[in-house]
């Protein structure tokens, strides 16, 4: 199985073309993925202490509002949020990115604007939920093709908010009980492997989700068949993170296999020093495996 190319490697195989020159290489090896000015960290910095007075102000105001006043209130914020991120947007990078930190407001204000009307008109408001982050969900992975991380921040809440809404309509028990957030984790990982912007916030949040939801699975089985399942699948995982050079797949494969035998060892074993070499073991040839693919990591 071949592994993805690092940066360096690229530009020495344009260089060697005749493509690039040495020092062309270096500006393009060197140069940030991500850069701001004074100026943008200024508008956030002014932008979030505005929020917070708004916020302060809703508060006081509404305090003895009815909930349909509430909502009436958050949904005129959404527009308003929403005029401003389309204006924004329009402009250049650092307008455009303010434009999308607008764009997050007003979906967050017609959420919970959403939220407070159902739960006042309909007390099973499970359904609605479902219904809602789906929406979002659907609007994020669209958008995440068109802004730099609006749309890709918006599907990590709405994966979470469905699939826990799933599980609470399927009124799950242990030991499966963490099995609907499990899928919402394996959903946004498989999503940010699509063409999208900003992939790497939804890979790592669902990486980690998938850490502890998986953990806690294998755990209430007591490993077993369960353990069986996890490793295969972190192990799946870890081949494609280190085909791919995404280290936050290999790290979070690693950890699930490691969590993993060691349920299964301390549910097997009763000699605790056999237990800790189990676990040992494992351990060092999982940061054997992964410490060649972070070397090639940095080096992108």
């Amino acid at each position: 199985m071949t592994t993805q190319k690092t940066l360096r490697q690229l530009l020495d195989d344009h260089i060697t073309a005749g493509h690039l020159t040495h020092d062309q290489a270096d500006d393009l090896s060197s140069a940030p993925r991500w850069s701001f000015n004074v100026q943008e960290a200024l508008y956030y910095l002014a932008g979030l202490i505005i929020a917070v007075g708004v916020v302060r102000l809703f508060i006081a105001v509404l305090e003895d509002a009815s909930e349909i006043s509430i909502s009436s209130v958050l949904y005129v914020v959404s527009v308003a949020f929403a005029g401003i991120a389309w204006w924004a947007e329009k402009g250049r990078e650092i307008r455009r990115r303010f434009g999308e930190v607008c764009e997050l407001a007003s979906e967050l204000s017609f959420a919970f604007a959403t939220g407070v009307l159902v739960t006042n008109l309909w007390t099973e408001s499970e359904w609605t939920a479902v219904a809602l982050g789906s929406v979002f969900f659907l609007f994020g992975f669209w958008r995440s093709r068109h802004t730099d991380f609006a749309g890709s921040l918006t599907i990590i809440p709405s994966a979470f908010v469905v699939a826990g809404m799933i599980g609470s309509l399927l009124d799950l028990r242990e030991p499966n009980d963490s099995l609907p957030m499990m899928a919402g984790a394996i959903v946004l990982i498989f999503v940010s492997l699509t063409d999208i912007n900003f992939s790497w916030a939804p890979r790592v949040a669902g990486s980690v989700f998938l850490v502890f939801t998986t953990s806690a699975w294998v755990g209430m089985h007591e490993g077993g068949w369960a353990a069986a399942v996890a490793v295969t699948g972190a192990a799946v995982m870890f081949t494609y993170g280190a085909r791919m050079l995404m280290l936050e797949l290999i790290i979070s494969a690693g950890i699930i296999i490691t969590a993993s035998v060691a349920i299964v060892s301390f549910n097997t074993f009763d000699n605790q020093v056999l237990q800790g070499v189990v676990v040992i073991v494992v351990g060092v040839a999982m940061l054997a495996a992964t410490l060649p693919y972070a070397r090639k990591r940095k080096a992108l």
